[in-house]
């Protein structure tokens, strides 16, 4: 919802599975809980980092990744709304 309606960037915080691997740079499907693709982004992390990034506070990147990029997964500016 805060993806469609205020326009954020996906954190790690409010992801809840990843499933397919993917690099830095990727473009991958963001989907709801049905499953059903609802946007597109380009991933600041790889899968390998995500995973250990799911359900983490922005604040804690630093001592989770080894080169830390951003604070969002997916920065608004890189996310492509496909149905509202």
């Amino acid at each position: 919802i805060a993806l469609i309606e205020k326009k954020a960037s996906l954190l790690s915080a409010g992801v809840l599975s990843l499933e397919e691997e993917f690099e830095r740079g990727d473009v991958v499907s963001i989907v709801d809980r049905d499953g059903v693709e609802f946007a597109r982004g380009m991933v600041n992390y790889s899968s390998q980092e995500a995973l250990k990034m799911l359900g983490q506070h922005s604040d804690t990147i630093e001592q989770i990744v080894d080169d830390k990029n951003r604070d969002a997964l997916i920065t608004r500016d890189n996310i492509v709304i496909l149905r509202d």
